[in-house]
Formats: C-alpha cells, sequence, structure tokens
C-alpha cells in the first residue's frame, strides 16, 4: 500500500464516520421538518373548525338572548306558572305553549324567510320540562305519534338544569337524541328579576364542517364517546353508526377509504387529553378533542390532508442536501492535508510570537501580514490589539488627568475608534459631560483653577457674576476675574486650602463690573495622581442683600434705641407737669394720638421687613434643593461610570472567545498527531514483515522505513504547533489582564465622581446654614414688630390719662415742644427703615 493511502485511510474513516453522522442528524431535522410541515397544513384548518364552533355557539347565546326579556315570552311563562309546570299535561301550560307559538310566529316565519331554514328555538320550565320546541307543531313522538306535552328532559339536558339553577348563560356542544349540538342559552327573567325559566337556541354541529366539503384534498370524521349512546338514542344503529373498538362511535365524515385503518381506538383515547398531529403515509391527519359546554372531552374530530406532493418535494431536498453534506466534508479534508503546513503552521508561529511580545507588555504592531485568508486575518485582528490598546489607554489617562486637575471639560477623540472601543471613550466623555452639567446647574458660582491661581473651568453662574462669557475667563487669574480683597494675599481661601490641603471656607468683598459684592467662599484642594496639590476648586456664595438687611437693621435698631430714651425723658417731664393744666394736657392728647399713628405705621414697615426676610429665607431653602439635586446628578454619574465598566468586562470576555478559537485549532492538532501515530505504527509492522520476507521485502523495507520517518516528521510538527498554541493561550490570558487595567482606570474616574458628590453634599451644608441666618434676621424683624405694638399700647394709655386731667400744665409746653421733635425724628426713621 503506497503512503498516499496510508495518509487518506485515515482521513476517509474519519470523513465516513462524520458523514455517517451528518446524514442520521439530517433525516432526523427532515423528519422533524414533514412532521412540523404537516402540522402547519392541518393546524390551520383545526383553527377554523375551532373558530366556527365558538362562532356558532356564540351566536345562537346571542339569539337566544333576543327573547330572555321579550314580553310576550315573560307573559307565556308567567301563564305557565300559573297552572302545574310538574304535571306534563297540563291546560294552563299548553295554553303558555300555544300562546308562545301565536306571538312568536311572525318573527319565526320572518327567519325562515330571509334564511332558508327554521329557526331552533327551544323554551324550558325552570324545573327541567320542556316547554315549547319552536320549530315543530307538536312536542314529542311517542309511541309513532307526535304529543304536545311538557317532556321531562331533566334526565340528558345538563345545560337546561344549570342555567335554571343559577341564571347564568351557557354555550356550547351538549349530546342530544340525535348527537351532539351546539346550543347558547340565558334564563328568561320577569320585570322584577325573578327567573321563570330559560330559552335555548340550538345550531347543527355538522355546520361547522361545510367549510371542508368542497375542498377535495382534506378529509375528516367525527367520532362520539360511545358511553353517550343512552342519551343520544338516535345513533344506536351500528350499521350507520360503527362503534370503533368499544370507546367511539363513528358519527359522520368525509374522507378516504384507506384512512379509517390508521385512525385506532387508541389513537382516539389519546386525543382526548389533548390535540396532535400523526403522519399516515401520504397524509397528515390532526387529531382534536371535542368538549361538551363544561370542558369534558365526549368524542374526537380526525382532519386529514394529502401531503404526497410535499413529501416528494422534502424527498428530493434530502437528496440534494446529503450530496452538498458529502462534497462540504470530503472536499475540506482534501484541501487541508495538501496545504497544512505552509497555510497553518508558519502564521501560528508569527501570531505567537506577536502575543508573547503583547503579553510582556510591549505593544508594538510588529511585522506587517500579507495573507488575506482567516489566519492572517486574525494575525492582523491581533496585531491590531496593542496599538488600539495604547491609544484608547493613553486618551483615558489623559482625561482622566485633566479632569482631576480641574479641565472638567477636557474630552477624549470618539472619532479615533470604532465598536466599543468608541462606545468606551464616548461614555467617558458622557461622565465629563454629567459633570460640566452638574457644575452648570448649580445656583452658586463654581470655579477651578490651577496652583498659579489660572481659572481651568468655571460654571455658567460664575460667568454671570464676573460678568463676562464663560469662555474669555478661561486662563485668567481668579483675582483679575473676582477682584477681592484677599485676591494674591495668604487669605486667599484657594490659596490656603491648597497650602492645608484641606478645606477652607472665608468671607470678604469683592469688586466686580457688575458691582461690589459680599462673598463667602468654600475652597477644596485638588490633587494629582501622586497626591500632589494641583489646583483648588471654589464655591462662592454671594451674601450682598443678606448683609446690607443685617447693617440696615442694626443702624434702625440703633437709632430707635436713642429716641426711645429720649422719648422716656420727655414723658417724665409731661407726667410733673400734666396735673397743672387742662389744656396742655388736650394738647398732649393730641400728641399721644398722631405718636399712635405712626407707631402703627411703624409696626406695619416692620411687618414687610418680617415678610422679605421669610421670602429671602425660602430662596435659599430652594437652593439647597437644587444642590441637593446636583448630589443625585452626580450619583447618576457614578452609574454611568459603571455602565463603562461593564463594556470593559465585554472587552474581557472578546479575549476569552479568541481564546476558545485557538482551542479549536489544538482538537485539530490533537486529531493530525493521531493521525501521524498510526501511520508510525504501521510503518513499523511493514518493516516488521518485509524484515520476515528475506530479500524478497528490502525495498518494501526501504519504503516502510521512509513512511516511519515521514511521520515522525508529522508528530515533531504537531507537537511544534502544539506549543504554538498553548503560548497563544497564555498571552491571551495575559491580554485580558491588561484588559483588567482599563478597569481599574474605570475604578478611579468612579472615584473621582464619588469625591464630587461629597463636594456637593458640601455645598447643601453650606446652604443650609445659609437659610438659618435669614430665618434669623426674620424672627428679629417679629420681635421688634411686637415691641412696637407694646410702644402703641403705652401711648394710648397715656392718651387715657391725659383725657381724665383737668389742671393746667403750663410748665409742659417745653416738653411737648421736645416730644414733637422727637415724633418728627421718629417719622423719619420709620421712613429709612421702610427705603430697607
Amino acid at each position: 500500500m503506497s503512503i498516499k493511502y496510508k495518509i487518506m485511510l485515515p482521513s476517509a474513516v474519519l470523513v465516513l464516520l462524520i458523514g455517517c453522522i451528518g446524514i442520521y442528524l439530517l433525516t432526523g431535522r427532515f423528519g422533524e421538518l414533514r412532521t412540523s410541515f404537516a402540522e402547519m397544513l392541518v393546524g390551520n384548518a383545526a383553527k377554523t373548525l375551532t373558530l366556527n364552533t365558538e362562532e356558532a355557539a356564540l351566536r345562537a347565546q346571542e339569539e337566544a338572548a333576543l327573547f330572555g326579556r321579550m314580553p310576550s315570552v315573560i307573559r307565556a311563562f308567567s301563564l305557565a306558572h300559573q297552572g302545574n309546570i310538574a304535571d306534563e299535561s297540563d291546560p294552563v301550560v299548553q295554553s303558555a305553549r300555544e300562546t308562545l307559538r301565536a306571538d312568536l310566529k311572525p318573527v319565526l316565519d320572518g327567519y325562515e324567510n330571509a334564511l332558508g331554514e327554521k329557526l331552533r328555538l327551544h323554551f324550558h320550565l325552570p324545573n327541567g320540562r320542556s316547554l315549547a320546541r319552536m320549530w315543530r307543531g307538536k312536542q314529542a313522538k311517542r309511541n309513532g305519534k307526535w304529543v304536545d306535552v311538557s317532556d321531562d328532559i331533566s334526565g340528558f339536558r345538563k345545560t337546561v338544569l344549570d342555567v335554571n339553577r343559577d341564571g347564568k348563560p351557557r354555550r356550547g356542544i351538549e349530546p342530544g337524541r340525535s348527537g351532539f349540538a351546539i346550543r347558547g342559552l340565558v334564563a328568561v327573567k320577569d320585570e322584577s328579576g325573578r327567573q321563570l325559566g330559560s330559552v335555548e337556541v340550538l345550531k347543527s354541529y355538522e355546520d361547522v364542517f361545510r367549510v371542508f366539503e368542497d375542498d377535495e384534498g382534506s378529509s375528516y370524521a367525527l367520532y362520539m364517546d360511545a358511553s353517550l349512546l343512552s342519551t343520544t338514542t338516535n345513533l344506536q344503529d351500528p350499521a350507520k353508526y360503527p362503534l370503533v373498538g368499544r370507546s367511539f362511535v363513528h358519527v359522520t365524515g368525509k374522507g378516504k377509504d384507506d384512512l379509517d385503518a390508521e385512525i385506532t381506538e387508541d389513537l382516539l383515547q389519546k386525543a382526548e387529553s389533548g390535540r396532535f398531529v400523526a403522519l399516515a403515509g401520504n397524509y397528515a391527519v390532526a387529531y382534536l378533542p371535542v368538549e361538551d359546554y363544561q370542558g369534558k372531552p365526549i368524542g374526537v374530530i380526525t382532519l386529514a390532508r394529502d401531503i404526497s406532493a410535499q413529501n416528494a418535494i422534502l424527498d428530493s431536498a434530502v437528496f440534494l442536501v446529503l450530496v452538498l453534506f458529502g462534497l462540504a466534508v470530503l472536499l475540506p479534508m482534501l484541501s487541508l492535508l495538501g496545504v497544512m503546513r505552509h497555510a497553518v503552521f508558519r502564521p501560528l508561529e508569527k501570531i505567537r510570537a506577536l502575543s508573547e511580545r503583547v503579553a510582556r507588555g510591549d505593544l508594538d504592531q510588529g511585522e506587517s501580514v500579507t495573507s488575506r485568508d482567516e489566519i492572517g486575518s486574525i494575525h492582523r485582528s491581533v496585531s491590531r490589539i496593542p496599538v488600539t490598546l495604547s491609544e484608547l489607554i493613553e486618551d483615558c489617562e489623559t482625561t482622566a488627568r485633566e479632569v482631576a486637575h480641574g479641565i472638567v471639560r477636557s474630552r477624549g477623540d470618539v472619532g479615533r475608534y470604532e465598536g466599543a472601543y468608541a462606545q468606551l471613550i464616548h461614555s467617558m466623555n458622557r461622565v465629563a459631560d454629567t459633570y460640566t452639567a452638574t457644575f452648570d446647574s448649580f445656583p452658586f458660582p463654581i470655579f477651578t483653577v490651577d496652583s498659579n491661581h489660572k481659572i481651568l473651568f468655571v460654571n455658567h453662574n460664575a460667568g454671570e457674576i464676573a460678568g463676562r462669557e464663560v469662555d474669555e475667563l478661561m486662563g485668567k487669574s481668579c483675582g483679575e476675574v473676582f477682584n477681592t480683597g484677599i485676591c494674591g494675599t495668604k487669605d486667599c481661601v484657594c490659596t490656603r486650602a491648597m497650602e492645608a490641603m484641606e478645606r477652607v471656607v472665608g468671607t470678604t468683598r469683592g469688586k466686580l463690573e457688575s458691582g461690589e459684592v459680599d462673598i463667602k467662599g468654600y475652597a477644596s484642594p485638588l490633587r494629582g495622581e501622586n497626591g500632589k496639590v494641583v489646583g483648588a476648586l471654589e464655591v462662592i456664595v454671594d451674601q450682598t442683600d443678606i448683609l446690607d438687611s443685617q447693617r440696615k437693621m442694626q443702624h434702625v435698631a440703633d437709632q430707635a434705641g436713642t429716641l426711645s430714651e429720649r422719648m422716656t425723658s420727655a414723658s417724665e417731664q409731661l407726667s410733673v407737669s400734666v396735673e397743672d393744666s387742662r389744656e396742655g394736657a388736650e394738647e398732649q392728647s393730641a400728641r399721644a394720638t398722631e405718636t399712635a399713628t405712626a407707631m402703627e405705621e411703624m409696626n406695619a414697615t416692620v411687618l414687610e421687613v418680617a415678610r422679605n426676610a421669610n421670602e429671602t429665607a425660602l430662596n435659599a431653602e430652594q437652593a439647597e434643593g437644587q444642590a441637593m439635586a446636583g448630589h443625585d446628578v452626580v450619583t447618576k454619574v457614578v452609574d454611568s461610570v459603571n455602565e463603562v465598566s461593564e463594556l470593559a468586562s465585554r472587552l474581557k470576555a472578546n479575549m476569552g472567545e479568541l481564546g476558545g478559537q485557538v482551542d479549536d485549532i489544538g482538537r485539530v492538532m490533537t486529531v493530525i498527531n493521531d493521525i501521524a501515530d498510526q501511520t508510525n505504527l504501521l510503518a513499523l509492522n511493514a518493516a516488521i514483515e518485509a524484515a520476515r520476507a528475506g530479500d524478497a521485502g528490502r525495498g518494501f523495507a526501504v519504503v516502510a522505513d521512509e513512511v516511519r520517518k515521514l511521520a515522525e516528521k508529522t508528530m515533531v510538527a504537531t507537537t511544534e504547533v502544539g506549543s504554538a498554541i498553548g503560548a497563544i493561550q497564555a498571552m491571551s490570558q495575559r491580554n485580558v489582564a491588561e484588559t483588567d487595567k482599563v478597569a481599574y482606570v474605570l475604578d478611579t474616574c468612579t472615584t473621582l465622581a464619588e469625591e464630587a458628590g461629597d463636594s456637593l453634599a458640601e455645598i447643601v451644608k453650606f446652604s443650609r446654614g445659609s437659610v438659618r441666618q435669614v430665618q434669623g434676621i426674620a424672627a428679629a424683624a417679629e420681635e421688634q414688630s411686637a415691641t412696637s405694638e407694646q410702644i402703641t399700647r403705652a401711648t394710648e394709655e397715656m392718651h387715657r390719662i391725659s383725657e381724665n386731667t383737668t389742671q393746667a400744665m403750663t410748665q409742659s409746653a417745653q416738653a411737648c415742644h421736645e416730644l414733637n421733635s422727637i415724633a418728627q425724628e421718629l417719622d423719619g426713621l420709620i421712613n429709612e427703615l421702610g427705603s430697607a
């Protein structure tokens, strides 16, 4: 045997094995396809049958409902109840029956003329007796003669008993004397709601099969449970309605004679538990359970369709697929044996070397690849990984460093990347955008500076208070922009924060383009990667309005105290003189009245100040709410960074999939190694046989020795490939570790976002302090209002005493003059307080 056959034989065995397995799987799949196709064909027909049945039952119930509250029907039932409804021949009941026939005759005749068939309308008494079958002239046939009586149907008509028991409507299938019928029943009630009986409309069950009558490719059959023959007395003739086993009766159908033998009692019993489809030669047969109105199985319907044409198409498809499968398995195996060494081993060695360099941290791209096959594509893809990772790491580190240093508007270049890498940069930029939007939404001016007090970032509020555009402020000195008394000194809050490396609070007065303002600054240091301070972040609170109000209130309080003392002295002099003159008392009374009016005006003014202070406190509380909302936004920033971390985890999973592909190549190498082992063993056996043959086998021994050497070379090459694949797997794991470093950078971003949240919490704390200060001002104003009211009451009391004074007050003129001067000064003070 030649070397060609020795190499091809194991491959042929492998191909044969794969082919047999493939044929087995394909034929199984086509069998499932054949069954699925059959289910699709007969499934639609089964759905149509089910819908027809439900539609007929609903239509019967709707038609019956038309008669449930009809006045003529209620009058007839009321008349029947005046007699003995338990007596089938009661004349009163007979009169009610005739009344029904007379009153409903125009309606029933109109129905028959319009549709060409009689409406099978049936009225029942509540005790389960038939009151009137409206499609018959008389009620029942006994001993060959028709009689008009209220025959008892309670023994086999459960629907009638159920409706008359609870008054609820019923619809569905119920067997009668002639077999299955579709029924719809409703209760008959009078105006007071009292149930008098029930009314029913019947539909033939065979009507649901009319849709299949003209379809030559389909057939159907209806089988009834044989236990119902005691009820369906008209189906007891076995010649017309043959039995299937002992459990079913063939009621009706349109079918093929060759299918009757395929439909067995076991299949029908199985169908009672649920619908299924079975193949019978060139027919697809669906078995559907027939359920009565209570959901109990009472029979089975079989629907069959001829699928011989479809089977022929599927058989042709199976043959074509098997041929294509054989070619698809055989040709690649032969090609693989011819080009394995040059197309696989050498490119894999290059990939292994590149992966080893990447694993060592060498992110250089390496030599270029000219191969255009899949392995060359893998080589190029692996070559792009270190380049992309280097650029990605550089962008992430640059953006994170700049944001940490206070350059909040720094962004990565999304256009440099694609796919998950671009998504990663985009997510990082979105984090930075959230930072910027959060700071811009704050109601307080916020800015960052570097160690030389050059502005790196300002929010919109800071630009407004500085009276300039945000872009104009970038790179300028913060002292040049805000121009406060402590700018450029050691008392600057940013300088103090950077020196103390902790949060610092300071107050000052600044000269801006919009005017002078009182400022309270909160500064926190910004640290670089090594912990060294690289700048500061400052939050400014404008306290100008609050401090101006406090200064004015203090001035008014001081003046009011001085005037109060002077007024006390004048009042004492006036008290000594009040007994000397009634005229002076009257004049003092007039002055006291004017003083009371003035105090009331001052009280109203103080109350207005208290109201304005309360509104200021409310605005401060709203500012506090905005700061808390900013804290929530920063929390969302942390969530976004976590999303970016999840993308990095997906990248790690992709590296794992690359390792799995390398594992697949390793398994192929294992198969080739086994083939080489078998070849070596065959060569050894051939050499032994050649030795036994002596001189006649020398030539054969030389060939066997060459085969053995070729097998050994194959084993050595396979071992080298295995080593290369192992090295690639190790390198893939190290690449996963590099991806973890990217996740570490993202964790750093999360930490920075959390620090921003802490800064926002401090801002909320400062806002609360401002609220308390403004509320204190409002409380002081309210206390001053109360004091003014007390002064008013004292003046009114003085007025009352003056009116009771009857003696002259000649010495009180000078005191009254002083009191008048004080009143004028008090009026000016009140005007000043009102302007505040």
